[in-house]
């Protein structure tokens, strides 16, 4: 999993409604293109976040903080809102499944 970072925190977006979003990718260079221009002038860049830390610690604190996720925010900053709970399970299962 991919964030934006900056030294500091990770990057949260806000969608036409106002709300909160997470976003995040798969890779780092669909991550990296997605960094617009007023995300580098905060210093902020790709970010790798582990599936054990993002399922366990992420997860529960942008649930906790009713952000949503963004997942595959494209270059016309568009992308699929997710519900914590509901990309956690789909994690957890992929997980499973690829264990068998």
């Amino acid at each position: 999993m991919w964030g934006l970072k900056t030294d500091e925190n990770w990057l949260i977006f806000r969608d036409e409604d106002g709300d909160e979003i997470f976003p995040v990718w798969p890779h780092e260079t669909l991550a990296d293109k997605c960094c617009f221009a007023e995300h580098k002038a905060l210093g902020a860049k790709p970010h790798a976040i582990t599936v054990d830390s993002f399922v366990n610690a992420c997860i529960p604190d942008m649930l906790e903080s009713s952000v949503g996720f963004g997942v595959f925010y494209d270059s016309n900053r568009q992308d699929l809102v997710v519900d914590g709970r509901d990309l956690k399970a789909a994690i957890e299962n992929e997980l499973a499944y690829s264990r068998d």
